[in-house]
């Protein structure tokens, strides 16, 4: 039998009251009450929200483990992820003058004001002192600032690295930008920060960014996302410059296997020029041998050389 009190007590244990298992139900009462304290065992949950243990008992075993399973981000034993949101990446390195300043040119055909609406799928000019360009469609939205030449990519809605590329290439090329700039854009992409957030409850304002240097952590809860907790994702400080070293190390090594290679072919070619000269001094001495051979050597007679004379002056 369902025992629960119905007379008017007073609240208790984070407002969960009689009338609360009344009008929610006792199942959805169990969850709300280990969705906030998981820890605590199926007995103080009875107790507290005055249910009778034996009957309620193996029900609150099943909402505390499916409870757990959630809040540890597991789900019938795959990983829960989290969806990210705001992910932002960027040109690895500054675009080069030329190409800021064809953008620029482009974007300086529209200059909406701050209350007008804002081009769709064209370039523009950002109404402020700083004179950003931005393009902006049903998915992506890009930034290019004039004086750094910093390119910021936000993807509005999620996509892979190759789709994020074919999109990026359509908006440089509108700007009139030949393909090979555009391919060049693309392809220097890099991701750069993240947004994640985590329900919960409610939480009071705050902002950790000691693990920002080491780790690209900051850790923050603010009105964007109230009863959530927010993690900023960027790369580290020190994952680009090892990135970039080794990817120095690769271009040695390749240019390095590259130079072995040209030897080897030199001397793969030295090799085969020594056999064909080999073959072609047995083929001499082949055939010097068989001239000799051929052509065998007249004896001495022992001719007179007053003879010899005597018969030139004769025939004179």
């Amino acid at each position: 039998m369902r025992k629960c009190n119905r007379k008017n007590s007073t609240e208790t244990h984070e407002t969960l009251t009689q009338d609360s298992v009344r009008v929610k139900g006792v199942t959805d009462l169990i969850r709300l009450y280990f969705w906030r304290f998981p820890h605590e065992s199926a007995r103080q949950c009875c107790k507290v929200l005055h249910l009778d243990y034996d009957y309620y008992k193996n029900l609150c075993y099943r909402i505390k483990s499916e409870t757990k399973k959630l809040l540890e981000g597991k789900v019938k034993g795959r990983v829960l992820v989290v969806p990210c949101h705001r992910g932002e990446w960027r040109s690895g390195k500054p675009l080069r003058d030329d190409v800021v300043a064809t953008i620029e040119f482009e974007a300086l055909k529209r200059r909406p004001g701050r209350l007008d609406p804002k081009p769709v799928d064209e370039w523009y000019v950002i109404p402020n002192r700083n004179r950003q360009m931005q393009f902006l469609n049903d998915f992506v939205s890009i930034r290019v600032f004039r004086k750094s030449g910093t390119c910021r990519v936000l993807p509005r809605k999620p996509m892979d690295r190759d789709s994020l590329k074919i999109y990026v290439q359509n908006a440089f090329f509108k700007a009139g930008l030949d393909v090979k700039d555009c391919e060049d854009l693309s392809e220097k992409l890099e991701p750069h920060s993240q947004h994640r957030v985590f329900k919960i409850g409610p939480v009071s304002p705050f902002k950790i960014d000691y693990y920002k240097d080491s780790l690209g952590l900051t850790l923050k809860a603010n009105g964007s996302h109230p009863d959530h907790l927010e993690t900023v994702e960027d790369w580290p400080s020190w994952i680009k410059p090892l990135l970039n070293a080794q990817h120095e190390d690769r271009e040695i090594v390749h240019e390095l296997a590259l130079q072995i290679k040209a030897h080897l072919k030199v001397q793969e070619g030295t090799g085969q020029a020594v056999d064909r000269l080999n073959e072609a001094v047995d083929r001499l001495n082949e055939t010097l041998n068989c001239g000799c051979a051929a052509q065998e050597p007249t004896p001495y007679l022992g001719y007179d050389l007053s003879v010899i004379i005597d018969n030139k002056k004769g025939s004179k």
